[in-house]
C-alpha cells in the first residue's frame, strides 16, 4: 500500500513525499515496476490511437528510455549549472512516479470524450516533476525549473531524431 499512498502524495504535490522518495533507497525496488507499467500504458494509449504496427511498438521502449534519459540529463544539468552532485538514483525514484501519471493522462487522451481530462492530467505532471526536481536536489524551484526545461528539450530532440530514424527503418 506504501505505493498507492506515494502516489497520492505526488498526484498531491506533497514535498515530503518526493523527498522521502528521493531518500528511500529500498523505494528503488518499486521505481522499476511504475516505470514498466507506465511504458505499457503509453504502448496501449498509442495502439489505441492508432491501431497496432511495428511503429508504435518503439512507444513500450521509449518510457524506459526517457525515463533513464531525462533523469540523467537532470542530474547532469544539476552537477553543470549548480555544482550539485545528486546521484542519478535519486532522480530516477522520483521520475518514476510522475511517469506514471503522465501515462494515465496518455491513455486518457484516447477517447475523444476523456481527452480533456488526459490533457489536463499530462499537464498536471509538469509541477509535480519540478517538485520531484527540487526535492531530490534541494535546490530552489526556479533552478528546479530550468533543470526541468532544459532536460525536456534534450529527450524531446533525441526523441524525434530517434523516431525519425526508427520509421524510416520501419517503413
Amino acid at each position: 500500500m506504501r505505493i498507492l499512498q506515494n502516489l497520492v502524495g505526488v498526484a498531491t504535490y506533497k514535498p515530503a513525499v518526493y523527498r522521502e522518495i528521493s531518500e528511500s533507497a529500498d523505494l528503488w525496488k518499486e521505481s522499476v515496476p511504475l516505470v514498466a507499467l507506465s511504458a505499457v500504458l503509453s504502448g496501449l494509449a498509442d495502439i489505441l490511437q492508432h491501431g497496432f504496427s511495428a511503429q508504435n511498438v518503439v512507444r513500450f521502449i521509449f518510457p524506459l528510455l526517457g525515463w533513464v534519459l531525462f533523469c540523467s540529463m537532470c542530474a547532469f544539468f544539476a552537477k553543470r549549472f549548480y555544482k550539485a552532485d545528486i546521484p542519478l538514483i535519486k532522480f530516477l525514484r522520483v521520475y518514476s512516479y510522475t511517469q506514471l501519471i503522465t501515462s494515465l493522462g496518455l491513455i486518457a487522451t484516447t477517447n475523444l470524450a476523456t481527452r480533456w481530462l488526459g490533457f489536463i492530467i499530462i499537464l498536471l505532471a509538469i509541477p509535480s516533476a519540478v517538485i520531484g526536481i527540487r526535492e531530490a536536489s534541494q535546490l530552489s524551484t526556479g533552478k528546479a525549473t530550468l533543470i526541468f526545461v532544459l532536460s525536456i528539450v534534450v529527450v524531446d530532440i533525441l526523441a524525434l531524431i530517434t523516431v525519425g530514424i526508427l520509421s524510416s527503418f520501419l517503413h
